[in-house]
């Protein structure tokens, strides 16, 4: 197979139609430039230039090998620039993982912030169920995800931020209940107000449901579930709509601008009121500038609210 050196001679009597002249200009002698061609062409089976013109011409299949030639010439020239800013970190690959939740109100305000800092990285969004996230960290299906507890002894977990919990009051109780507001700034709630009224959950699967549970269980309430549901959205309209009540966290009020859609929202008084945030990778991963950047965003994205 044609190495660099014998390509770049080749390209060279190519363009300058003479031996010597081509000679001179890659500084080596006449007769070794020639021995390397003839070697090309005897390894070949056939000449690639047209000895008895003036300039040399090549040949029909000169023509054809130096255009492929050229070809890998170029491709190697772009893989060694490609190699280059992998070493230095200015290019790569990273695949992040998160929920459909969190990837609904975050990915705007992480993706175009990283792409601003790594614009020829390649990042790849996938969304997956919050509780398989960590075990496609250890596959190796994804090298990033931001989860909410640390589940599996072979990963690494890096708390980004904490997020509070609230709770999604229906109309029908908030509108008898004196100085409630719009927004988050109501007083606290006890589980006990409201042991009776109707709950839209998510499905058991998903952390909001795995804390709803708990919440229910340390304030010793067992909850009239009316509705469930796998969207965090799904769950918050019914709560508008006047159905029941719904948990919700603050990114969802943020980032999902329900803060400004008149929506009512309760601290809750007697359990957990937030929820740690993790991102997870494998023990082994290399910590390149780009990936601690990205956890870096991340973590600047969610405590932005």
């Amino acid at each position: 197979m044609i190495n660099e050196r014998q390509m770049e001679a080749l390209m060279t009597v190519a363009r300058e139609g003479n031996i010597t002249r081509a000679a001179k200009k890659l500084y080596i002698s006449q007769p070794a430039l020639s021995q390397m061609i003839l070697g090309i062409e005897r390894e070949l089976g056939t000449a690639l230039f047209d000895r008895s013109s003036i300039p040399l011409r090549l040949t029909y299949a000169g023509e054809k090998y130096l255009a492929a030639c050229m070809q890998i010439h170029s491709i190697y020239e772009s893989v060694t620039q490609q190699i280059t800013e992998i070493q230095d970190g200015s290019i790569g690959r990273i695949t992040l993982g998160m929920s459909l939740h969190m990837s609904i109100f975050m990915t705007h305000k992480i993706l175009p912030r990283f792409f601003t800092m790594y614009p020829k990285f390649d990042l790849k969004l996938v969304e997956s169920a919050p509780h398989n996230l960590a075990e496609m960290v250890l596959a190796g299906q994804v090298d990033l995800a931001i989860v909410y507890l640390p589940q599996i002894s072979g990963l690494s977990y890096e708390p980004i931020a904490k997020e509070q919990i609230y709770l999604a009051a229906p109309p029908f109780f908030y509108r008898n209940l004196p100085g409630c507001s719009t927004g988050v700034s109501n007083r606290a709630l006890h589980m006990r107000e409201v042991y009776d009224a109707p709950f839209i959950l998510l499905k058991r699967g998903h952390g909001m449901r795995t804390l709803a549970e708990k919440i229910f269980s340390d304030s010793h309430c067992i909850p009239r579930t009316l509705l469930e549901t796998d969207s965090i959205e799904v769950a918050h309209r019914l709560a508008k709509e006047n159905l029941g009540f719904t948990f919700v966290p603050s990114t969802a009020i943020y980032y999902g601008n329900y803060v400004n859609t008149n929506g009512v929202y309760f601290p809750i008084a007697d359990s957990i009121s937030e929820r740690e945030l993790f991102v997870c990778f494998r023990k082994d991963t290399y910590r390149t500038h780009a990936l601690d950047a990205l956890i870096e965003i991340i973590a600047d994205a969610v405590r932005a609210e």
